[in-house]
């Protein structure tokens, strides 16, 4: 268990404002994971996917400043991905 705290300790000492945001993501992506998992039968993914927005981002900017590519393109290939199904679900295109 002290791995883990410290784990956690370390990485709010290496950049506090980097841990928070992703601590912000992380909670994101969770609420629109557990609002998806609860709704499955039939979801309105109006309201899910600005959480994963919302994730995406927090993502997007964290990878950039650890400087991590290839996460960070992967960040930027969902966060496109929510853009568009928001577009969808609500009857844009």
């Amino acid at each position: 268990m002290n791995k883990i705290i410290n784990f956690f300790v370390k990485s709010h000492a290496q950049n506090p404002r980097l841990f928070y945001v992703d601590m912000a993501g992380t909670i994101s992506v969770l609420i629109a994971s557990f609002t998806l998992s609860l709704n499955a039968d039939n979801p309105d993914m109006r309201y899910i996917y600005p959480f994963f927005f919302i994730g995406t981002m927090c993502g997007m900017y964290t990878n950039y400043h650890r400087v991590l590519v290839f996460p960070l393109i992967l960040m930027c290939v969902f966060c496109l991905n929510n853009i568009f199904g928001y577009g969808v679900a609500s009857g844009w295109w």
